[in-house]
């Protein structure tokens, strides 16, 4: 492990006593270091009528920082690789990491750096968290936590609506359709679009416990809605329910959901449209700017990843498009 370099004042103390004649291991146990640490910052002292701090340094300390730089990044990097994970468990904070942090490396970064280095670490994992999943495979769904609004040009009143967010986890290609209910038709409408918003078909379709798709949640085994059931046939995927208790099962849907309110919600707030289809517009608008928005710290967008390595390899939509008839019964219409 490489040694943190001595204080400055220490070396100015180690060159004086050198000065004065005394003996290296008396050095040593006066100023408080290593015998061997005085022999080697002595060794590098090239003139000892240099007493400038800044000659002092370059003389003395070139190396040691570096090296003792390089060993810090090195203990940081595989720290944060575990610390990354532990931030997401119920009450970890950044300060107790860090505390944890300094009890294995003493000599490690101040809260300041440390949470630098942090937040670059978090900032490339969100990166590599999508391309830890294979393209094509899933597409994960849910509805929004907050409603978008809409006002009827006749009445003035306000009417709010459910929004449902979509994620290829694999390029990170997000796709919203604001829609009037959680009820079967919308829950139908919001699966076509975003399927031909998607220009294909993933092997799983990965949703929340939602009671339009869910009859009985399960850990292991469960229960799909009837509706479900004939997505899967018609579009030739299969619906997957998340876990009960699992949240990491749906993290990116999640992440997802915030990204919407980031940059669909929030450039859209002080906004009013009088109908839904005005709404959706709009937030299709915003929609095509997040998806083309480069990932931080790359060139690269989703719709890049989702173009180059994901879209060839999606299964093809059918001819025929799934609607419901007044029964609730789902149908297939060209």
């Amino acid at each position: 492990m490489a040694q943190k370099p001595i204080a400055m004042e220490q070396l100015k103390q180690v060159l004086q006593l050198h000065k004065d004649g005394i003996a290296i291991r008396e050095i040593a146990r006066r100023v408080g270091i290593d015998r061997n640490t005085a022999r080697k910052y002595l060794s590098r002292l090239r003139t000892e009528e240099s007493t400038s701090e800044g000659d002092l340094a370059e003389q003395a300390y070139d190396n040691d920082l570096l090296e003792f730089e390089a060993e810090r990044l090195r203990q940081i990097t595989v720290h944060l690789a575990n610390a990354g994970k532990e931030l997401s468990k119920t009450g970890v904070t950044r300060q107790l990491l860090w505390q944890e942090y300094l009890e294995q490396h003493p000599d490690g970064y101040s809260y300041n750096r440390y949470c630098y280095h942090l937040q670059q670490y978090l900032k490339n994992r969100d990166l590599l968290m999508h391309l830890e999943y294979e393209p094509s495979d899933t597409i994960m769904i849910d509805f929004a936590g907050k409603k978008q609004h809409y006002r009827d040009p006749t009445t003035g009143e306000q009417t709010s609506c459910e929004v449902f967010v979509a994620i290829l986890p694999f390029s990170g290609l997000i796709f919203c359709l604001a829609v009037a209910s959680r009820r079967t038709a919308d829950f139908i409408r919001c699966i076509n679009a975003m399927l031909r918003f998607y220009a294909g078909v993933t092997i799983t379709i990965l949703c929340d416990n939602l009671r339009t798709t869910v009859i009985r949640p399960d850990r292991y085994e469960p229960v799909f809605t009837d509706l479900c059931n004939q997505l899967s046939d018609h579009y030739g995927t299969t619906f997957s329910a998340t876990r009960p208790y699992s949240p990491r099962d749906k993290a990116m849907v999640e992440r997802a959901v915030n990204i919407i309110y980031n940059h669909v919600y929030a450039p859209l707030r002080n906004r009013e449209f009088n109908s839904l289809e005005a709404l959706n517009a709009a937030m299709q608008e915003q929609l095509i700017l997040l998806n083309n928005k480069p990932y931080k710290n790359t060139p690269y967008s989703r719709w890049y990843f989702y173009e180059q390595q994901e879209r060839s390899l999606l299964k093809l939509l059918p001819t025929e498009t799934l609607c419901t008839q007044k029964n609730g019964t789902a149908h297939s219409s060209a």
